[in-house]
């Protein structure tokens, strides 16, 4: 079993195929035994909650109900305040979600939030530092690290570079089912943040967002069972980071 900030649309989805043919079945066997035992007088108003709950169902399922649900997922991500950064921390998360990360950061690179973007994610940073050059961006405006696979080490790789600059406050982008656990995370190292989602590609479908709605959940109850919300600051980068950093070569750009 893959580790919860690991999982993948597949994971989920097939979690999901195997969970919900069997519960649905117990819970439509259950409703009607139910039905059948409950007095006369009770089944209208047992009929109506399962009445309301098939609708609450239909709702969240539906595209209204999905994008709803999306943004109650930043309700408690600390707002976006327009105040300058030292540097915009863009969290790649896939080459299907680039696209609208690339344009919201040089958006924000334009309006003068910061001169400096730091771009973070194996696999997505030098994409999307390619895609930001291209989008007009200066390669001096530019660096990342392409060695980090979750969150939890996107916040610590973010540091080991960051934290020497004497950089400290950031503007972190991600999209917004991601951010409160972004932004936890990398609180929770030292970093002082303020967040701006990036929108999630129309073409993701609405099953895909879910999946996506999903993870994140079990992501977030994950890192704060294992202790990656909390206060860190004080902590040494982890030997798993340092040990990468002296291995491999992790920097991208300037």
């Amino acid at each position: 079993m893959p580790g919860l900030d690991s999982l993948t649309w597949h994971d989920v989805e097939s979690w999901a195929r195997q969970l919900v043919a069997p519960v649905a079945l117990l819970m439509v066997t259950i409703t009607a035994i139910s039905l059948r035992l409950l007095p006369q007088s009770a089944r209208r108003t047992a009929r109506n909650i399962l009445l309301s709950l098939g609708c609450f169902a239909l709702v969240v399922v539906s595209p209204a109900g999905v994008s709803a649900l999306e943004q109650s997922m930043t309700i408690f991500a600390a707002a976006d305040t327009h105040e300058p950064v030292d540097a915009i921390v863009v969290l790649g998360r896939g080459r299907r979600l680039n696209p609208s990360r690339v344009a919201t950061v040089a958006e924000l690179w334009r309006t003068g939030r910061s001169p400096k973007i730091f771009v973070s994610g194996a696999g997505d940073a030098p994409l999307i530092v390619e895609s930001l050059q291209a989008a007009g961006i200066p390669a001096e405006a530019l660096a990342g690290e392409e060695c980090s696979t979750t969150t939890e080490e996107n916040a610590w790789f973010s540091r080991a570079a960051l934290f020497p600059q004497g950089i400290k406050r950031v503007l972190l982008v991600t999209d917004g089912p991601h951010l409160w656990r972004s932004q936890m995370t990398y609180e929770s190292v030292g970093f002082s943040v303020i967040t701006h989602s990036s929108p999630l590609t129309e073409q993701l479908s609405r099953k895909r967002r879910l999946s996506l709605m999903t993870r994140e959940t079990l992501a977030l109850v994950a890192y704060g069972l294992k202790g990656r919300l909390g206060d860190r600051a004080n902590l040494d980068i982890p030997s798993s980071v340092q040990n990468r950093l002296a291995k491999r070569r992790c920097w991208v750009g300037a």
